[in-house]
């Protein structure tokens, strides 16, 4: 099996590696820690930096390329940035090195509901919830790719289960509007919409 090193903001690394402005100078290598890098990865995501994010990334797999939860942390930098094609590339790598992955499954269920393929989000999202039943993410994922293929039954065990577990109405809330509107019952859709904007 083999797995493929992240080249295509190798430039940026690269300038990151080499960085001069402060930010590297207290860690005496960065290519040898991996930790730097996540820490570095994250920080940027959490200033929404996505491209300098996935640089910090791809410079963390090219040390560590059988890391399954970093090409899954980079395939969400990689989303972040529209760039659907390469997030799909990043999480069928993360599913090479660890197959039965739930967070892999639910990112691709998300990606290909994006790109509007429901049944190929309908069924990561099927796997998602076969690896992990309470990954409440990947029910709401399925939920989603069920209504957009017209299957409200899957929706509607879906949406309740997630009501009965005390997950919050936002998402969760709009999709079960949009079934009751589906499902002809208007009034209940609008009442259900009043209760989530609330």
């Amino acid at each position: 099996m083999s797995i493929t090193r992240p080249t295509k903001h190798n430039k940026l690394a690269k300038s990151l590696a080499n960085d001069r402005s402060g930010r590297l100078e207290r860690y005496p290598d960065p290519h040898r820690n991996t930790d730097t890098l996540r820490q570095m990865a994250r920080e940027a995501e959490r200033k929404c930096a996505w491209s300098e994010a996935e640089a910090w990334w791809s410079l963390l797999l090219a040390e560590s390329p059988r890391d399954a939860k970093a090409w899954i942390a980079l395939s969400k930098t990689q989303f972040q940035r529209h760039d659907g094609d390469a997030a799909t590339e990043s999480l069928q790598t993360a599913l090479r090195i660890e197959p039965s992955s739930s967070e892999a499954h639910l990112g691709l269920s998300i990606v290909h509901s994006d790109a509007g393929r429901p049944a190929m989000a309908l069924d990561h999202a099927q796997q998602a919830l076969a690896a992990d039943p309470e990954l409440h993410d990947a029910r709401l994922a399925r939920a989603r790719a069920a209504l957009a293929l017209g299957d409200c039954s899957i929706a509607e065990q879906d949406l309740r289960q997630l009501d009965t577990l005390g997950h919050a109405r936002g998402e969760a809330g709009v999709l079960e509007a949009k079934l009751h509107h589906a499902q002809g019952v208007t009034e209940l859709a609008l009442a259900v919409l009043a209760d989530v904007i609330d």
